[in-house]
């Protein structure tokens, strides 16, 4: 059954029967806020209509904002040890060992940062945990371990 109806909508689809739709091309308005508790519905909608957002949501933007960019420059840091590492696999000269040492203490130097910025990352989930109006919206908090773990096991 499934299968003839995707079937009927893909071939629709292809004769362009969805094509030109009133509002293709625009984002959809969802006037239904039940996941917004009555009291603060009102509100809520003022805010949507004028752009604005609660407190909360911007500092889960700000959150996932920092949690790519640690995770982002970690990889980084690691992927440039490991090239410098296979690169100069079995070299014994001094250029070679000085290379290896210095790739070895940038990487330890970006797993350092990394764990400091888990620490400040940690300590804005926990102030969201404070903000957010219901407890489905809390996160939990990094585990500094299990991030490492994520990493090196690439």
């Amino acid at each position: 059954m499934d299968d003839r109806v995707d079937r009927h909508i893909r071939d629709a689809m292809e004769r362009g029967e969805f094509d030109n739709l009133p509002g293709t091309g625009k984002p959809l308005r969802f006037e239904s806020d039940r996941l917004v508790p009555s009291e603060y519905r009102l509100a809520y909608r003022i805010m949507r209509d004028n752009d604005v957002q609660p407190e909360w949501i911007a500092l889960q933007k700000e959150i996932n904002t920092l949690i790519d960019t640690a995770r982002k420059n970690l990889h980084i840091a690691v992927a440039n040890f490991d090239r410098i590492q296979s690169a100069l696999e079995g070299k014994t000269n001094l250029d070679s060992v000085v290379k290896r040492l210095a790739a070895r203490d940038n990487r330890d130097d970006a797993v350092a940062v990394f764990r400091d910025r888990v620490n400040v990352i940690n300590r804005k989930i926990a102030l969201l945990n404070l903000k957010v109006p219901g407890s489905g919206l809390t996160r939990d908090l990094l585990d500094i371990d299990r991030e490492l773990a994520k990493v090196f096991a690439d």
